[in-house]
């Protein structure tokens, strides 16, 4: 099978099953935002925040790290998962042990606590289902995290929408999506030992040792992430109310979502660029020019639209009650611009062995963020922490695109940018007429600001047609 149509077989299986999950969730959001109102969201927010924030402590980055190993050496799944799991038991604890005093620290309400140590268990059981997803990653079969994650996704939203219509408590509902998380990591349990012939290996400390020491690159890489979509939170938390950290929370899902796109499709590129970083330079190089190309051309015309529709949005998915988060909404739309070249160019980097740099890079990007979190979130509310994820975010995209285009000898698009500024230019002309025109909101977003946006960059040539003949030839999957 060729490059282009495995990486359009696992972007297209990932990509189908984040639709439909996401759909779905979407859909279980909405009708649980209108069952606990924008303070309920902030709660829920809230306990989210604190316990994903320090879930790092027990991730540390293994799941990159292993994705890249067991794709240049398919023989260290079973070595490599078993110490890896065996490290992670160990950190479970230190990670249990840090919640209590930090909630108590924080002042969090016997309901907020409570909700922090269902969702604690829940994130727990999901860092060692990272384990098996990254060796299906590293063997590119995708499909199989398909299967687990639409298990879990079914699995909880059934049983959650009945725990809303049986007017279930808030932690009853969590609850359930602890149970939907057990049971999507014996699923993949199942499927390691069926379809991969995988048993348990034995534990060394010395391995242990290599892969704690080779993982802590990724987890100071992995904390940008994580604070810049929970250190908001936790200051709203701190310094307003529950209804401030509703609003923020409900525009960070509406952009959360959408980035779905970009990580999909690097979930799919990252074995490839870590196969053409060992095989071939000038492969490696023509991927990532694709790669970057097309998340940037995707990425202006995403935060163009959500810009223009941000005032539907919100009260359409989550009620009337979150008319006042659009204009959180307006300022986080720019993020997709701007940041979803940054999933391609932090997995070039990690995949071609240069975490170290990406490491030092993005701790410095991890202190700019928390500087700008606390100082414009306390001061500014809700507002503030928009800008503070904002900021940082396109700084970051200018650094890291001169870094990777010097990296691999090429020279900047300045001619896409700005085919692709003057395409969504012309696509946000059409999508306001057709708005003040009464159109249904769903025409204008599926059917015609794709098509006016891909005609446009057809005919500014930042489309050509070996990027038709490629996609016609992903299209072709096995």
């Amino acid at each position: 099978m060729s490059t282009a149509r495995t990486v359009a077989k696992n972007t297209t299986a990932l990509l189908a099953a984040e639709v439909i999950s996401k759909a779905a969730g979407v859909v279980y959001f909405a009708v649980l935002a209108r069952y606990i109102k924008v303070e309920g969201v902030g709660k829920i927010s809230t306990a989210q925040a604190l316990v994903y924030i320090l879930i790092v402590i027990v991730s540390l980055g293994f799941d990159q790290l292993l994705t890249r190993d067991i794709a240049a050496v398919k023989t260290r799944a079973a070595s490599y998962g078993t110490n890896v799991a065996f490290i992670k038991l160990g950190l479970s604890l230190i990670y249990l042990a840090l919640l209590y005093p930090v909630t108590h620290l924080l002042g969090y309400s016997p309901e907020v606590v409570l909700l922090v140590y269902l969702y604690a268990a829940n994130a727990l059981l999901g860092s060692f289902t990272e384990i098996a997803a990254s060796i299906f990653r590293a063997f590119e079969k995708m499909e199989y995290i398909v299967v687990i994650r639409l298990g879990r996704d079914a699995t909880n939203i059934v049983l959650s929408l009945l725990a809303i219509y049986l007017r279930f408590s808030l932690a009853a509902i969590v609850g359930i999506s602890v149970f939907a998380s057990f049971c999507q990591i014996m699923l993949a349990g199942w499927l390691l030992r069926r379809q991969f012939h995988l048993r348990p290996a034995r534990i060394g400390f010395g391995i242990c040792r290599k892969l704690l020491l080779a993982c802590l690159p990724f987890a100071v890489v992995a904390l940008y992430p994580l604070a810049q979509t929970r250190l908001n939170i936790l200051v709203l938390s701190a310094t307003g109310n529950n209804v401030d950290v509703g609003r923020f929370a409900a525009a960070s899902m509406v952009i959360a979502t959408l980035m779905l796109l970009p990580s999909v499709f690097v979930q799919a590129t990252f074995p490839v660029f870590a196969r053409f970083s060992a095989h071939s330079s000038e492969s490696l190089r023509l991927a990532y020019q694709k790669s970057f190309a097309y998340l940037l051309l995707l990425g202006i015309a995403v935060s163009v639209g959500v810009f223009l529709t941000a005032d539907r949005i919100l009260p359409l998915l989550l009620g009337d009650s979150f008319v006042t988060a659009a204009s959180v909404l307006k300022v986080l739309a720019w993020l997709p611009a701007v940041g979803f070249v940054g999933y391609c160019n932090g997995n070039f980097l990690c995949a071609t062995g240069r975490e170290r740099l990406f490491m030092y890079t993005e701790g410095g990007f991890t202190v700019f963020y928390a500087v700008l979190a606390v100082s414009l979130t306390s001061r500014f509310g809700y507002m503030g922490a928009s800008y503070a994820m904002l900021i940082p975010t396109v700084v970051g995209f200018g650094f890291y695109t001169v870094l990777c285009h010097n990296l691999t000898g090429l020279k900047l698009p300045w001619k896409l940018m700005a085919a692709a500024v003057l395409a969504a230019l012309v696509m946000a002309v059409f999508v306001q007429a057709s708005l003040q025109a009464g159109v249904n909101l769903l025409v204008v977003v599926v059917l015609i600001a794709p098509a006016i946006y891909g005609a446009s960059l057809y005919l500014l040539r930042a489309i050509t047609r070996e990027d038709v003949a490629l996609f016609k030839q992903a299209l072709r999957l096995a």
